[in-house]
C-alpha cells in the first residue's frame, strides 16, 4: 500500500473514532453541566458566599429585627392579646441549582420572629379585631381572610361534633381544627398566624410555626432560639383558653 493510501486509510479511522466519540463525550460534558443547572446554575454557583457575620450582613440583619418589633409593637398595643413568648430564627443558606430548578439567588438570609400570646373571651370577635389592626396598619391579605376563616369554617362548624369521630366518643370542632388564613404581606414581610385552644392536642403547628421557610436549603448560617411550643401551651392554657402564634418573616439579603 502506498504512502498516500495509508494517510488516507488513518485519517478515515481518525475520523470515524471521533464521530462514535462525539455523542459519549458530548454527553459526559453536558450531564455535570446540566444537573448544575446549566449556564445560570453555574454562574450562581460561582458567587462566594456572605459574610454572615461582616458589617454589610449585620446592618442588614439589625434593620430587618428593627422593621419587625416595628410590627409587633402596633400588635402589642392594638390587638387585645397578652404577649407571653418570643422566638426567633435567623438563617442564611444556599440556592438550589440543579437539573429540576434554579432559585433565583446564590445565597439568602432570611429572619422569622415569632411571639406567642395568649387571650380569652370571644374568639371570633378578637380574630375580627386583629384583622381589622392588620387593616389599617398596611398589611394586604392573601386569597382566604381571617374574616373568611370565620364566616365559612368557624360559622357552621366550631363547637359542633367532629364527622365519624363523635360516635366514637371523639370531640367537638376546635379552633385549631380551622383552616389558618393565607399569608398577609407588607413590604417585604410576611406575616401568618397559628391558633390553637385549651382542648387542642395536636401542637405541630404551634411548634412549626418557629422555623424559616425554604429551611430544607442548605444551611451557612442557623441561629436561633426558639421555645417549647409544649410548655408554652401549658403554661398559657393555665389561664387562658387560647394560643396565637403569629410569626413575621423578611428577608434582609440576597446575591
Amino acid at each position: 500500500m502506498s504512502r498516500k493510501k495509508k494517510v488516507a486509510v488513518i485519517s478515515i479511522v481518525i475520523f470515524m473514532v471521533i464521530v462514535l466519540a462525539m455523542p459519549p463525550l458530548s454527553i459526559y460534558v453536558y450531564l455535570p453541566f446540566a444537573f448544575s443547572g446549566g449556564i445560570e446554575g453555574v454562574r450562581k454557583r460561582r458567587i462566594p458566599a456572605p459574610d454572615v457575620n461582616g458589617p454589610m450582613v449585620t446592618s442588614r440583619r439589625t434593620a430587618m429585627k428593627n422593621d419587625i418589633e416595628a410590627e409587633f409593637n402596633v400588635f402589642d398595643n392594638g390587638a387585645g392579646f397578652t404577649k407571653y413568648e418570643i422566638s426567633t430564627r435567623d438563617r442564611c443558606y444556599k440556592g438550589e441549582a440543579n437539573w429540576k430548578s434554579v432559585d433565583p439567588y446564590a445565597h439568602r438570609c432570611e429572619l422569622r420572629v415569632t411571639r406567642f400570646y395568649r387571650f380569652n373571651g370571644d374568639f371570633r370577635a378578637q380574630m375580627i379585631k386583629f384583622e381589622t389592626l392588620l387593616d389599617h396598619s398596611g398589611w394586604t391579605p392573601g386569597v382566604l381572610t381571617i374574616k373568611g376563616v370565620m364566616i365559612d369554617y368557624y360559622d357552621p362548624r366550631y363547637g359542633r361534633p367532629m364527622p365519624f369521630l363523635s360516635e366514637q366518643g371523639g370531640r367537638r370542632y376546635l379552633v385549631s381544627d380551622l383552616p389558618t388564613p393565607s399569608e398577609y404581606h407588607k413590604n417585604n414581610l410576611a406575616l401568618n398566624i397559628v391558633y390553637v385552644e385549651k382542648e387542642t392536642d395536636d401542637l405541630f403547628q404551634l411548634s412549626e410555626a418557629q422555623k424559616v421557610s425554604d429551611s430544607t436549603h442548605a444551611a451557612i448560617h442557623d441561629d436561633k432560639e426558639f421555645q417549647d411550643a409544649k410548655a408554652v401551651f401549658q403554661n398559657i392554657t393555665k389561664s387562658c383558653k387560647y394560643v396565637l402564634a403569629v410569626h413575621i418573616q423578611g428577608t434582609y439579603f440576597e446575591n
